[in-house]
């Protein structure tokens, strides 16, 4: 049986990806998108992987979580519109 994640254990992976968004993140203005190793710390963080139903392997968050992920990671000082941005597109699997 595949484990629920609450708001409480995504912000944990939020905080815990904070270093490698603060280390990478003029690296990302240069270049003007994500760095590679942001979009990889979301990536094993599984992030992209909210709306996917827990049956795939997914997270499967109730809306709610989904939408209030970007304001936790501007709480876990991720000034990055970017990084909330980028996780939309993941999500829709644009990404």
């Amino acid at each position: 049986m595949v484990q629920e994640v609450g708001q409480e254990e995504l912000l944990e992976r939020v905080q815990q990806i904070a270093p490698v968004v603060r280390e990478y993140a003029d690296q990302g203005e240069q270049q003007r998108h994500l760095a590679d190793p942001i979009i990889e710390a979301i990536r094993e963080a599984g992030l992209y992987q909210m709306l996917v139903p827990r049956e795939l392997g997914g997270l499967q968050v109730d809306p709610l979580t989904f939408y209030l992920t970007p304001i936790m990671s501007f709480q876990a000082g991720i000034a990055s519109g970017e990084v909330g941005g980028n996780l939309n597109l993941g999500l829709m699997g644009l990404i």
